[in-house]
């Protein structure tokens, strides 16, 4: 696969566990229309300036170049998919054998990629103009088809000669995601689906354009860049596959595991203090060395974290960058991932920096944990419950700070992992 030739050198092994997305529900509104649940949801809001998780219409992030009108796409799928529900994991996903390592499918990915990001690059979100989709699919030898054409029916069936899917995990807006099993190793892996017109990518400084959450992927996992410290918190990236209608981004996918927000459904909302320290210690020191990457989530929330416990110890990984952005020094001024847990800052002058809004959402997550309804950023600012009845005082302490709405005076990431809270 063409993927093959495209991974850095400097591509660090890749370990075994990683990402289901979230399961996918009916999705709630609060009471501003919004939709409030789900990884995948469409959220409404009447700001221009506000740039939605999984809009129907791709925009472009401000400062970077306006993509051209795209084409809808006909897509065509011959993957034989088992009948199953969604936010459902079949028993074959659960039971594949692993390898320790996944060195034998990067390491020749090195012959063209730059080391580093550039940070001056465009963002293109529609690319489809250079991908033309033919109206059928002829056989590729058929008479009458041109080379190009012939080579995008090619990429389909290695595809499909590369990895079985499954089941369906979920979908929305964005596309849809699979478990399956990669055929050349019998891995366990996930298959994101994401159509060509909504799919963002990057320009790096040798002119390629390559997918945006892929390498925001790579580079917060730090798999991307001599500079990067590995994270053992981010889920990892397989293969990156481009078909003629559609980009399939291939990651790990963990047994046994499923997003925070089931997790704590499945808890009934009823989690030790203890636990509750563990995992979001884990977020913190995942999302501490993701800043230093140079990687900026922006959608920090229950469905975007994903839990396996297979030994007794919940472990944590953080999966889904299609909001992502690189972290920047300047302030940004259109919003991307979850309107309701945007920090007070965006909602008081349009603007909002990097690593303060990663501590406010790890601090809503926190508060989430503890409530049988979505906690927003506007409920928090009303005031009226502030404290966490079944939290110790120190880990209402750690909550607070987090949720400090005065910008300038919320604690970072380093100092917030020295908290006395994780100490008890």
């Amino acid at each position: 696969m063409d993927f093959l030739i495209e991974i850095p050198r400097h591509v660090q092994n890749l370990t075994k566990e990683g990402p289901i997305p979230r399961h996918f529900e009916a999705p709630l509104k609060d009471e501003d229309g919004l939709l409030t649940t789900g990884r995948g949801q469409k959220r409404k809001a009447e700001e221009d300036n506000v740039l939605l998780s999984n809009s129907k219409k791709p925009k472009v992030v401000e400062g970077f170049q306006e993509p051209k009108p795209n084409t809808t796409l006909k897509a065509r799928r011959t993957v034989s998919l088992s009948s199953t529900k969604e936010s459902q994991i079949c028993d074959k996903c659960k039971d594949a054998n692993r390898d320790d390592s996944l060195q034998s499918v990067v390491n020749e990915y090195v012959k063209t990629f730059a080391p580093t990001i550039p940070t001056h690059s465009p963002l293109l979100e529609d690319y489809s103009q250079f991908f033309p989709a033919p109206e059928e699919s002829p056989a590729p030898d058929s008479p009458g088809l041109d080379e190009t054409e012939k080579d995008w029916i090619q990429k389909r069936e290695d595809f499909e000669d590369s990895f079985k899917e499954q089941c369906l995990l979920g979908e929305g807006g964005f596309g849809s995601v699979y478990a399956g099993i990669n055929l050349l190793d019998n891995k366990s892996v996930a298959l994101k689906h994401i159509p060509k017109e909504k799919v963002k990518y990057w320009q790096v400084d040798n002119g390629e354009l390559k997918v945006l959450e892929a390498l925001l992927l790579m580079k917060a996992a730090g798999n991307l860049g001599e500079r990067c410290k590995y994270n053992p918190g981010i889920i990892e990236l397989v293969d990156i596959v481009e078909l003629e209608d559609e980009v399939v981004i291939v990651m790990e996918l963990p047994d046994n595991a499923m997003d925070l927000h089931n997790y704590s459904k499945m808890k009934n909302g009823e989690m030790q203090e203890q636990e509750v320290k563990v995992i979001i210690q884990q977020i913190l020191k995942a999302a501490f060395i993701m800043h230093k990457n140079g990687v900026f989530h922006r959608d920090i929330k229950a469905e975007n974290i994903l839990i396996s416990n297979t030994n007794g110890t919940p472990s944590v990984k953080i999966i889904d960058f299609g909001c992502g952005d690189w972290v920047k020094d300047v302030p940004y001024e259109q919003f991307a991932g979850t309107l309701i847990f945007a920090p007070p800052e965006f909602l008081h002058h349009n603007k909002y920096q990097a690593e303060q809004t990663t501590v406010w959402q790890i601090g809503l997550l926190l508060r989430n944990l503890y409530t049988q309804k979505p906690y927003s950023t506007k409920e928090h600012m009303k005031g009226e419950t502030l404290i966490i009845n079944r939290l110790s005082v120190s880990g209402n302490t750690f909550a607070m700070q987090c949720l400090t709405q005065d910008p300038t005076l919320r604690v970072g990431l380093e100092k917030l992992l020295e908290h006395a809270w994780f100490k008890v």
